[in-house]
C-alpha cells in the first residue's frame, strides 16, 4: 500500500463524519506524510497502521470530544483540554522535525562567510605560498651556485697547475705560486663535488618528499572543509 491508495481509503472511512472534521483530518495526515517525506512513506505507514484503525481513532477521538473545540493541531489532534492523542502521530515522536532546515542554515552560513572571507583567505594563502615558492627559489639558486662552483673550481685549478708548470722553467717562484693556487682551487672544487653529490643524494630527496606530503595535507585539509 501506498501514501495514495492509503488516504484513498482514510478519506472513505470518514464518509459518514462532518465534512470539516474529514477535511481537516485529511489535511492533517497529508501533511505528516509531506513532513515525513517521500522516502519515508512505507515507515509512515507501518507507524500510523492500517486506514481502518486510523479512522477509527479520529471517530472515537470526534464522539469522546463532542466535536467541540477540537481541531488537528501541530502535535496531533486536540479535543481542547490540553489532552494530545497518544494514538495520532506527532513530529516529536517520528523524528521528522524539518531536517532539511537545520542542514540548509549552516550551509547558507558557511557560504556567506566564505564569500566574505574569500579576499582574506586568498590574501594569506598567496602570501604563503610566494613565500614558499621564494624560498624554494632561494635554494635552488645556492645549489646552482654550488654546482657551478664544483664544476668552475676543478678547471680553474688544472688550469693553474698546467700554468704553474710550465712557468716554473721561466720562473721557478711564479710557477711554484701558480701551481700552489690550482692546487688549492682543485682541492676545492673536489670539496664541492662531494658535498653536492651528498647533498643530491639524502638532503634533495627528503626535501622533495616533505613539499609533497605538505601539499597533500594542505589539499585534503581544504576538501575536509569543503565537505563540512
Amino acid at each position: 500500500m501506498n501514501r495514495v491508495e492509503f488516504m484513498g481509503q482514510l478519506e472513505r472511512l470518514l464518509w459518514d463524519i462532518p465534512e470539516s472534521d474529514r477535511l481537516d483530518a485529511i489535511a492533517y495526515y497529508n501533511d505528516y506524510f509531506d513532513e515525513a517525506g517521500a522516502e519515508n512513506e512505507a515507515q509512515v505507514i507501518r507507524e500510523l497502521g492500517s486506514p481502518g484503525k486510523v479512522a477509527a481513532i479520529i471517530k472515537a477521538d470526534l464522539n469522546a470530544s463532542g466535536n467541540e473545540q477540537a481541531e488537528y493541531t501541530e502535535h496531533g489532534y486536540s479535543d481542547g483540554r490540553n489532552e494530545e492523542n497518544p494514538y495520532a502521530p506527532s513530529r516529536r515522536e517520528t523524528g521528522y522535525q524539518e531536517p532539511n532546515k537545520k542542514r540548509k542554515i549552516p550551509l547558507v552560513l558557511l557560504i556567506v562567510l566564505l564569500v566574505f572571507a574569500s579576499p582574506l583567505l586568498i590574501g594569506v594563502g598567496g602570501g604563503l605560498l610566494g613565500g614558499l615558492v621564494g624560498l624554494i627559489g632561494g635554494l635552488f639558486g645556492i645549489l646552482v651556485a654550488v654546482i657551478a662552483c664544483g664544476i668552475v673550481f676543478p678547471v680553474a685549478g688544472i688550469a693553474c697547475l698546467v700554468y704553474g708548470i710550465f712557468r716554473v722553467v721561466f720562473s721557478p717562484l711564479e710557477g711554484l705560486v701558480w701551481m700552489g693556487m690550482g692546487a688549492l682551487l682543485l682541492a676545492v672544487g673536489i670539496l664541492l663535488v662531494i658535498l653536492i653529490v651528498w647533498s643530491v643524494g639524502k638532503w634533495l630527496p627528503a626535501l622533495f618528499r616533505g613539499f609533497v606530503d605538505w601539499c597533500q595535507k594542505l589539499f585534503h585539509r581544504n576538501k575536509r572543509r569543503e565537505n563540512a
